[in-house]
């Protein structure tokens, strides 16, 4: 009797565990599908391409505002002129084609970078037959490894989400750095440039580290797995080390000083 009874409560066991294995399988892998599609249906998505329309369209118009502002200096300057002195013309006309060009492309090329990024580290995804095979072969078997495996996934896919996110607050905040370009001053845009290379660096190791833990966990390689997972959430730390800091507070940090300037554009204008 006892026999049965240990034998009823093994199978139960059994049957949960394998149910529990199954779905931790089908969520791991329904991430992995996620992510694959993530950064290019975020900017097909109709709601995501008007916002991006109406911002364009602020950025023409605060270059529209800037040129007015920049004429009425000129005109000052023209007006208190002193033999010796002069109006540069060709550093004003340079940056005023500068700032044009960084309103028609700055947007787009945000966010095909992106894309591209997304696309190239599709190419090191994980098959799904190979990834199903081995999870229930090795993976599975450990729940404290399965465990480990679903909060690196799900970590990583928050991580992806701030970094298609973050390339979108870069796409629609175009408009604040305006002023500054038109003024002369060239770090505005380094820095708008220097902010989008990190959030994609960032976004490409992490991935890259990610994958690496995972066929480490699938082929029982612990210590691979632990130190690829272990970088993968550093990985912004060490980059902003080298500046490139793709941290949320680096970024609001860029975007207000950018706002200010466009706050001085405004009072000027007004």
């Amino acid at each position: 009797m006892s026999a049965l009874m240990g034998l009823a409560i093994d199978t139960m066991f059994g049957s949960i565990a394998d149910r529990f294995r199954s779905m931790l399988l089908n969520l791991i892998m329904t991430v992995i599908s996620w992510l694959e599609q993530l950064g290019i249906a975020f900017f097909d998505s109709a709601f995501v391409s008007q916002t991006l329309t109406f911002t364009k369209g602020i950025s023409w118009l605060v270059l529209g505002a800037a040129f007015v502002v920049m004429l009425l200096d000129i005109g000052e300057e023209l007006g208190g002129y002193r033999p010796g002195q002069g109006v540069e013309f060709t550093t004003i006309f340079t940056n005023f084609i500068k700032t044009i060009a960084f309103v028609l492309m700055a947007p787009d090329l945000a966010i095909i970078a992106m894309q591209l990024s997304v696309t190239a580290t599709g190419q090191m995804s994980i098959d799904y037959d190979t990834f199903r095979a081995q999870a229930n072969g090795v993976l599975l078997d450990t729940a404290v490894i399965s465990i480990i495996v679903l909060i690196a996934t799900v970590a990583f896919f928050v991580y992806t989400l701030f970094a298609v996110g973050g390339i979108f607050i870069q796409a629609a905040t175009v408009f604040l750095y305006v002023p500054d370009i038109m003024r002369g001053k060239d770090t505005a845009m380094g820095e708008w440039i220097r902010q989008t290379v990190a959030i994609l660096l960032t976004f490409l190791f992490r991935h890259l580290l990610f994958v690496i833990g995972l066929a480490a966990a699938l082929s029982g390689d612990v210590i691979t797995m632990a130190v690829a997972w272990i970088t993968m959430f550093s990985v912004a730390k060490l980059l902003q080390k080298f500046g490139a800091s793709s941290g949320f507070g680096g970024m609001v940090s860029r975007t207000a000083q950018a706002g200010q300037s466009f706050v001085s554009l405004v009072r000027s204008a007004m």
